[in-house]
């Protein structure tokens, strides 16, 4: 008996040694993210691209970022004149509560992430559906409904334009979708900390279980899931410093700018990186129309003064790419225009040129890492060595945003520059800088390129938007306005067990179809 008992716990010993982990944990994507008490999509920070938890699209975007993977849209139908899409859905398709997706819920979803009194809704949600038919009574309360949005059955979805919308698809890929009869209770205004959103529900591969605000985002898997059966049961999102967890090894896997992190990683050695496509961009913002910025010379000179290699290798270990352009690196970058070559000489004559009367201007920054200042003191030593004064300065992140776009443009215009990004995936954000622009911090007033941008909105054929949208960024490239700086590769750090079946892996910084339910951790 007692070596009948002696074997049992060995087997028992083996069998836990070598079954398959059953947890993941990760971290939060950047320090300036938090777990907050809600798990909302139609804010643009919580959840960000972890919404693949718990939510699905109706089309899945691709490693590089292109609307093409069929999800709960199997098909779709793109009329002659390019005004009517038609969407077909996927049948028996069930959400977390038990109840099955039909269109009314693509209907309800998208109608409450573009209402206009959602506080803080995400940007990107607006232009793929503001084209729509009826669009502009529903956000000014005219109207209770998009009529543009008709239901055709239960598993048809018919989209009427006044107009092509290229950005639609796109649209598709990034709202996540909820069930009607959940959502449409909601209070728009009042969506901030709603009981809803601390368990939502969604048709994702697993279910919110439990937030403890500050700390983690716990997940179950959902063995109904549509795609098949996570095959990992748990999932943590912790709020842990991410240096910290990959030294000791208590994460998983993790998405990070910092080459500190990936240091950490490569120290612990028990971890690989996964390089990927730069998904933001950084730039200087300025308006134009005001001395010494209004002089072209004087641009170009803040940008011949700065050693872009030096920076990238000193501050990101190699791990990004001087940019040309304001389009994160892809498909829509416009690959024709050269980067600045570091010419201190050529700056100096330029600074000179210019006109520029030596005053001091203000170099602004809002990130609260402990990279960006030493960025900033590097950028404001090469300014001085060719005669550009600045002082340095923190502002806050709404700070920021009303000297560029709010009530304190006074402040800013012909004063100072601000270090910030962009992480556009499509380039009708370009419309930003299109005169009357509610954001258009350059004042360029430019007919050509506002037409530009008009008929890339307006076209949906891809490689005919190309055309336009090239030509949109080589006018910003030759007025050097915004200054494209450099784009730092997402490097995701992962065990070297966890499995993941994506390759390139672009990392959670949007909703790409990254196939959740397929990780797993093989072997010990």
């Amino acid at each position: 008996m007692k070596r009948f008992l002696l074997l049992l716990m060995a087997v028992l010993f083996v069998t836990v040694l070598f079954a398959a982990k059953d947890t993941l944990v990760m971290t939060v994507p950047v320090p300036e993210r938090s777990v907050v008490p809600t798990y909302n999509p139609a804010f643009i920070d919580e959840g960000n691209g972890f919404w693949v938890f718990v939510y699905d699209t109706l089309i899945g975007l691709t490693p590089d970022l292109k609307p093409e993977i069929p999800l709960l849209a199997e098909s779709w139908q793109i009329s002659e004149d390019q005004k009517t899409v038609t969407l077909k859905l996927r049948k028996g398709v069930k959400f977390h509560d038990g109840t099955i997706f039909t269109a009314k819920d693509v209907k309800a979803s998208i109608e409450l992430v573009v209402h206009p009194k959602v506080a803080n809704r995400n940007v990107n949600f607006l232009p793929p559906f503001q084209t729509l038919v009826g669009y502009d009574n529903f956000v000014s309360g005219k109207a209770s409904e998009i009529e543009g949005i008709q239901i055709v059955d239960d598993y048809t979805v018919r989209f009427v334009f006044t107009k092509p919308n290229g950005t639609f698809l796109l649209g598709l890929a990034i709202v996540p979708i909820m069930p009607a009869e959940k959502i449409k209770k909601l209070d728009p205004m009042k969506l901030a900390g709603d009981e809803y959103f601390k368990k939502p529900i969604g048709t994702g591969p697993y279910k919110l279980v439990e937030i403890k605000e500050g700390e983690y985002y716990k997940f179950e898997a959902f063995d109904e899931y549509w795609r098949g059966k996570p095959k990992i049961k748990y999932a943590y999102i912790r709020q842990i410093d991410p240096t910290l967890a990959v030294s000791k090894g208590d994460a998983d896997f993790l998405c990070t700018y910092s080459i500190d992190v990936v240091n950490a990683a490569k120290q612990n050695g028990n971890y690989d990186i996964l390089r990927a496509s730069p998904t933001r961009l950084q730039v200087f913002r300025f308006f134009i129309d005001t001395p010494p910025f209004n002089d072209v010379r004087f641009r170009r000179a803040l940008i011949y003064a700065i050693d872009f290699k030096a920076i990238i290798e000193r501050f990101y270990g190699g791990y990004a790419k001087q940019m040309s352009t304001f389009m994160i690196p892809g498909y829509w970058e416009n690959k024709t225009l050269p980067p600045y070559e570091y010419d201190p000489e050529k700056a100096k004559k330029l600074v000179k040129e210019s006109g520029y009367d030596g005053r001091e201007l203000e170099l602004l920054y809002y990130y609260t890492d402990l990279t960006t200042p030493q960025i900033m003191t590097a950028i404001q030593y090469y300014w001085k060595q060719v005669g550009i004064n600045v002082k340095i300065r923190y502002v806050d992140a709404p700070t920021a945003t009303a000297l560029v776009i709010g009530n304190l443009q006074d402040q800013f215009r012909g004063k100072a520059i601000l270090y910030a990004a962009n992480a556009a995936i499509d380039p009708s954000f370009l419309e930003a800088f299109t005169t009357g622009h509610t954001w258009d911090f350059l004042k360029m007033n430019s007919s050509i390129y506002n037409e530009l941008i008009r008929k890339g909105y307006e076209t949906v054929d891809p490689a005919t938007r190309k055309v336009y949208y090239d030509q949109a960024q080589a006018i910003l490239y030759r007025e050097t306005a915004p200054i494209p700086l450099w784009a730092p590769d997402i490097l995701n750090v992962k065990k070297k067990n966890l499995k993941i079946p994506v390759d390139p892996f672009p990392g959670f910084w949007y909703p790409v179809d990254i196939r959740l339910h397929e990780w797993e951790f093989v072997g010990k």
